[in-house]
Formats: structure tokens, C-alpha cells, sequence
């Protein structure tokens, strides 16, 4: 009965810590497909000025699922809800500003969501080690209280 419960306690724990990790993990992920898009988006303005709905069409495969959910939602001219765009408001703002305007303002808007996503990743980056942390913690109190219970 014992065994049991600690492995109970150690599975919970464990889990709660890779809980934490995978959701910095998505959160950089996340911004590195956003990161890619701005890529993608400024060698679309500048060579070829595809279709909006078209240049995603063609690159939506390239992209997390996390990234794709949001990429065909503002393809079919849906309000942008996706969980990780409450985290990063700058990306609704920029997705609410293209598609509608001129090259040049296009640019523009590239440039300042670089600006913003360069300030993000730091902090993202700092999550993603914390997160880590909290997944090794999470297995070493599971096996502390795997010890204790036994």
C-alpha cells in the first residue's frame, strides 16, 4: 500500500513538474513559428506580394499546431482567440494590422513585431529555464516522497 501511494506521489509530482516545463516549451515554440512567419511574410512583400490567404495556403505546413490554429483562424477572417495570443497581445495586433494596407506599412509592422518578439523571447527564454527546473524539481520531490512513504 505503501509503494502505491508513493508511486502515486512520484507520478503527480513528476507530472505537475513536466506540466509546467511543456507549457514554456509551447510558448517558444510559439514565438519561434511567429518569428519564421515574419520571415516568411517579409520575403512574400518583398518578391512576390502573394494573396494573404494564399501565402498561408502555402505555408501553413511549415508551423507548430499551436501556430497553425491561429494562421487558419485568421485565414477564414475569424477574431483571433487563441490561448497563447493572450500571453502575447503584440501578436493580435499585428495579425488585426496586415493584409489591409500598402507594402511599405506592411514592413513596418514587421519591423515593430520583431521589435516586441525580440523582448518576449528573453523572457521566454528565462521561462523555458525555469520550466526545466520545475520538471527536475518535480522528479526529485516525487522520489523524496517516494522515500518518505516508504
Amino acid at each position: 500500500m505503501n509503494v502505491l501511494l508513493g508511486l502515486v506521489l512520484l507520478s503527480l509530482s513528476s507530472l505537475i513538474g513536466f506540466a509546467i516545463f511543456n507549457k514554456s516549451r509551447k510558448s517558444a515554440a510559439f514565438l519561434q513559428d511567429f518569428e519564421l512567419f515574419l520571415n516568411l511574410f517579409e520575403n512574400d512583400i518583398n518578391y512576390t506580394r502573394s494573396p494573404m490567404k494564399q501565402f498561408i495556403n502555402l505555408n501553413i505546413d511549415k508551423f507548430h499546431n499551436e501556430f497553425r490554429g491561429v494562421l487558419s483562424t485568421f485565414n477564414q477572417n475569424q477574431k483571433l482567440n487563441h490561448e497563447a495570443l493572450y500571453e502575447f497581445s503584440f501578436i493580435s495586433t499585428f495579425f488585426s494590422s496586415i493584409g489591409y494596407s500598402d507594402a511599405k506599412t506592411q514592413l513596418l509592422s514587421i519591423r515593430q513585431a520583431r521589435a516586441n518578439l525580440s523582448s518576449f523571447k528573453n523572457k521566454i527564454e528565462q521561462k523555458q529555464v525555469k520550466g526545466e527546473m520545475s520538471f527536475k524539481l518535480g522528479a526529485i520531490v516525487g522520489v523524496g516522497l517516494f522515500i518518505i512513504v516508504l
